[in-house]
């Protein structure tokens, strides 16, 4: 048999499309905000020098409630989703050709999550540990490269919503 009388070869159904510079952005962004969840957000000691230890984002999420104040840091599992879905958000519109319409709703999604992570730290955080009495608090890089990737994956989202796509 030769070439002509084989046919042409099986088209695949969903084919890998190039991630655009954006979406790389967005994957950037939810990784380093992914890593930094789990990396010490807050260190504390006693004011007469006695170490209390290192406080990650999953930990504070782990706390269902706060002695002193009676709130909630549950609400910081956000941060967590936000990083996730950036990252799933962005494979998936590297694996599946979207239209104009599908791709801005993705692009705006990611926006509105990153930016509603970066809210939930920064209204949560600083009232719960302002309850600690005694204590001197200092805060961790893991904080800053969460709210950091946050910012990438939401920046990269706003760049993609005011983007023109040619299909």
């Amino acid at each position: 048999m030769t070439d002509m009388q084989q046919g042409p070869a099986p088209q695949r159904r969903h084919p890998v499309r190039p991630v655009r510079v954006q979406q790389g952005w967005v994957a950037a962004g939810g990784a380093i905000a992914l890593v930094g969840f789990f990396l010490p957000w807050v260190k504390s000691w006693m004011s007469f020098g006695l170490e209390l230890g290192s406080h990650s984002g999953f930990t504070f999420a782990k706390t269902t409630d706060s002695v002193a104040s009676g709130n909630s840091l549950a609400i910081l599992w956000i941060s967590l989703i936000a990083a996730v879905l950036a990252l799933a958000s962005a494979a998936y519109a590297g694996f599946v050709h979207l239209d104009t319409r599908s791709y801005k709703g993705v692009t705006g999604i990611q926006a509105v999550l990153a930016i509603a992570g970066i809210a939930v730290i920064w209204m949560t955080l600083p009232g719960e540990i302002d309850t600690w009495t005694g204590l001197v608090v200092e805060y961790q890089p893991g904080l800053w490269i969460t709210v950091v990737g946050l910012a990438v994956a939401g920046v990269g989202g706003v760049v993609g919503l005011a983007a023109k796509r040619a299909d």
